[in-house]
């Protein structure tokens, strides 16, 4: 990823160029992280052998998306 200011200027650079909203524009230049499985990851903790590698990724999902992967949607 850019340093800051690189990032700034490139972000400012692409609200011009497209019209977009800050928002838009940043979101559309940030790298995008994968998606988890979040339930694929909560079946997981059953396993010992698998356990505290998924408990470790659950750990850092936002509660709003953790508490209906462990309650099941």
């Amino acid at each position: 990823m850019p340093i800051d200011n690189d990032f700034k200027r490139l972000v400012r650079a692409r609200m011009a160029a497209t019209g977009e909203t800050h928002t838009a524009a940043r979101a559309a230049l940030s790298p995008t992280t994968p998606r988890l499985d979040r339930q694929a990851l909560v079946s997981r903790l059953v396993d010992p052998a698998s356990a505290a590698s998924a408990a470790s990724l659950l750990t850092t999902q936002p509660p709003e998306r953790l508490v209906p992967a462990l309650v099941g949607e």
